[in-house]
């Protein structure tokens, strides 16, 4: 992900929260910078290369002038440019002066977010072939990619995500299944619970209530008063989910996957 250029103070005091408040919480690396310094212009591509190799690491940037994000820079005391800072728990715990390439990918790597387990070989293999069925518009074989996959990594968010997405896709073109909606949501629980800051599990989960939610419409054995609570309860987790999808994506940089779910809850809140 591409680092987040921070220009207020109240964006800056949010995201210090956000990080704090994160299971596990994560850290966060400053790259303090000055728009006519060129020792910050000749790092900056080398600083985006690590951010995107670490995604659950947050990585920001600060222009020492800005209008407001001077105060922010004065009050941790940057004097030289580039600086780096490396924040966890809301504290700086390592200050790096200078283009110093090697300096900052040992500090990344010294205090930086832990990243996601790897997946087992079969695992892995498992899921690329899900991955290419998905494609393909195969989602049944993609199911069942992903639930061998699944054998061999139990605890797997990402894998828990991809099925719950087959399983949505399957019932979007034609099969419209209840329980393809009800393994929806079930895998899509799944990927929020053993991962919690999974923006795109999120993402999956409101998409999989929305399955629900249609399905209650459907139900003949529910009277009206039933099926409107059940929607408007469902409606809530929706909002919940999209706006979790939305927090989570922000910190993460993941500006594609903000607006996907932006447009979502913004969908969701003028249509129903």
């Amino acid at each position: 992900m591409s680092p987040i250029e921070v220009t207020t103070v109240s964006q800056w005091n949010t995201t210090l929260r956000e990080a704090k408040s994160s299971n596990p919480q994560k850290t966060i690396i400053v790259d303090w910078y000055a728009v006519w310094c060129g020792p910050c212009k000749a790092i900056s591509p080398y600083f985006d290369q690590i951010a995107a190799a670490n995604p659950r690491t947050i990585f920001l940037r600060v222009n020492v002038e800005g209008p407001e994000s001077r105060i922010i820079a004065t009050k941790y005391r940057i004097t030289a440019m580039p600086t780096f800072t490396c924040i966890k728990n809301g504290e700086v715990v390592q200050r790096i002066s200078g283009p110093d390439l090697k300096g900052i990918m040992s500090m990344v790597q010294t205090h930086g977010t832990p990243q996601l387990p790897s997946l087992q070989p079969e695992a892995e293999r498992e899921k690329v072939l899900g991955n290419k069925a998905f494609i393909s518009g195969d989602y049944q074989g993609a199911i069942e990619h992903y639930s061998k996959a699944i054998e061999h990594a139990p605890n797997s968010a990402v894998l828990y995500a991809n099925r719950a997405f087959s399983y949505i896709k399957l019932y979007q073109n034609g099969t419209k299944d209840p329980v393809l909606g009800a393994n929806a949501v079930k895998d899509a629980n799944k990927a929020t619970e053993f991962d919690p800051n999974y923006s795109k599990g999120w993402v999956r989960l409101a998409e999989a209530l929305l399955i629900a939610r249609a399905d209650i419409e459907t139900m003949d054995n529910i009277n009206s008063e039933k099926a409107a609570e059940g929607k408007e309860l469902t409606k809530g987790a929706v909002v919940e989910a999209l706006e979790k999808a939305v927090g989570l994506a922000a910190q993460e940089g993941n500006t594609k996957l903000k607006a996907e779910a932006q447009k979502k809850l913004e969908d969701l809140k003028s249509n129903l």
